[in-house]
């Protein structure tokens, strides 16, 4: 991915890219952002942009491919193939009736870092709100919190409120980090149980990916099995032992 965001921060990320502002803010919003609404009814005078609306619709614009995704995670990697079947057959399992939902938490101290105020389409919003915090030269609000403080307290004084969305810059060391202190939450209507087989069973598979993995590339020690399998997130391992080529 081109000028893939790693700990770059979101005012560094926007002013990298200003010449895009008014041309080819979709690209962004699909590669290195996420959409986010501020509220779960944000956006509800345009049905398209609010995330209730997609929740009780079981309704998605442009969802990924799984398959693609677990294809290029398994050709990256030479996992076996027989893998992929197995985990499409779980993603079934826990299908629901409603749409995705998530309520993401990011810590106060670094929401100004990795999320701005935002238009559909990702273009920051430009229309004044905090005068302390709109730098008049970058035509935008510098840092979000204030706002969301206003937003929670006194929405009423928020001009145009129902069209404000918010991006998320997918940085390497906050979203995809899981050491960063963000939490996302998914509602759905999954029952107990089957969450439970779900967990279960794609960790079974993952144990035998990484073992399997492991007896190809020789590697498979006693200390690996425990530092690896038992302790170490599978995405780390995967970073720090690349297969060759």
């Amino acid at each position: 991915m081109a000028d893939e965001p790693e700990k770059v921060n979101v005012d560094e990320f926007l002013s990298m890219h200003e010449s895009f502002l008014n041309t080819s803010w979709q690209y962004f919003d699909s590669q290195q952002m996420l959409c986010a609404n501020l509220a779960l009814f944000g956006n509800s005078n345009s049905w398209y942009e609010c995330t209730f609306f997609y929740f009780v619709n079981n309704a998605n614009i442009m969802p990924p491919s799984l398959y693609g995704c677990l294809q290029g995670f398994i050709d990256t990697f030479k996992f076996d193939q027989k893998y992929i079947n197995g985990l499409m057959d779980l993603a079934n399992m826990v299908a629901t009736q409603e749409g995705l939902l998530y309520q993401i938490f990011i810590p106060k101290n670094k929401v100004d870092q990795y999320a701005y105020l935002s238009y559909v389409g990702t273009a920051p919003w430009n229309k004044l709100i905090n005068a302390s915090y709109f730098d008049t030269t970058k035509n935008r609000h510098v840092a979000m919190s204030p706002i969301l403080e206003q937003y929670c307290n006194d929405p009423l004084s928020i001009p145009e409120i129902d069209r404000i969305q918010a991006r998320i810059l997918l940085s390497q060391d906050l979203l995809l980090n899981p050491k960063s202190g963000i939490k996302v939450y998914r509602y759905t209507t999954l029952d107990e149980k089957t969450d439970e087989m779900y967990q279960s069973k794609l960790k079974n598979i993952l144990n035998e990916m990484v073992t399997q993995w492991l007896d190809n590339h020789k590697i498979r020690t006693q200390l690996a099995q425990h530092a690896i399998i038992r302790s170490m997130p599978l995405g780390q391992f995967l970073k720090d032992f690349k297969p060759k080529a």
